[in-house]
């Protein structure tokens, strides 16, 4: 029920429109060589192991990069009606934060005047160093 209110919410926060591009491929990890066994061998490890991205504790910056980048990673966004687009990035990033922070950045944004969402968002943005955000460029769009 929580997702589906904050699907709702988010929905109603952000009707925007944009092409997009596929997300960058995932980078891998690699083993050092001061981690191979004593004789010299590689360490043992599974395929999964060796390819999979290092986990990244979750913080605020990372919530607003992925809620900025919404419009390029949202399965289905760039070819999305103009009446499906707003319901399938509100789901998307309502899905993508992690952090307390951010959902009471979502919920604050619910309350404002739709005409000072995208200063406001702008803002917090860029006071934790996000140089570019193609969201926020959609939400200062005139309709």
């Amino acid at each position: 029920m929580r997702v589906l209110f904050s699907a709702a919410l988010m929905a109603g926060l952000f009707a925007t429109s944009c092409g997009g591009s596929s997300p960058p491929p995932a980078s891998t990890v690699e083993v050092p060589p001061s981690e191979a066994g004593a004789t010299g061998a590689p360490a043992a490890s599974s395929p999964a192991e060796a390819s999979a991205p290092a986990e990244a504790k979750p913080s605020y910056k990372s919530d607003l990069e992925a809620w900025c980048n919404a419009p390029s990673r949202a399965p289905g966004a760039a070819t999305a009606s103009a009446e499906d687009r707003p319901r399938i990035l509100a789901e998307w990033i309502s899905a993508q934060l992690q952090t307390d922070q951010a959902k009471d950045l979502a919920k604050q944004m619910s309350v404002l005047d739709p005409g000072s969402r995208p200063g406001a968002f702008r803002k917090e943005v860029e006071a934790q160093g996000i140089k570019t955000c193609p969201f926020a460029d959609e939400m200062s769009k005139p309709r």
